[in-house]
């Protein structure tokens, strides 16, 4: 019975150590009239293969060059 419970602690505790090593790590950045976007109700988001970020707003459609919008 104890080598039992020893083996269903080492695979839990083995399996919380993998879990972690999997986790992504997520960075947020929020943009605004700084950034020259006019319109904060923005209703789309994309990236483009160039590696724009496109907004759709109510606005207007924006692109996002990495530094202001236009």
């Amino acid at each position: 019975m104890h080598q039992l419970a020893t083996t269903c602690a080492r695979t839990l505790l083995l399996l919380t150590v993998a879990g972690g090593c999997l986790a992504q790590q997520y960075s947020f950045r929020n943009y605004g009239t700084a950034e020259g976007l006019e319109n904060l109700a923005i209703l789309s988001l994309a990236q483009d293969g160039e590696g724009f970020l496109w907004a759709g707003s109510e606005g207007g459609l924006y692109r996002y060059d990495g530094t202001s919008f236009v």
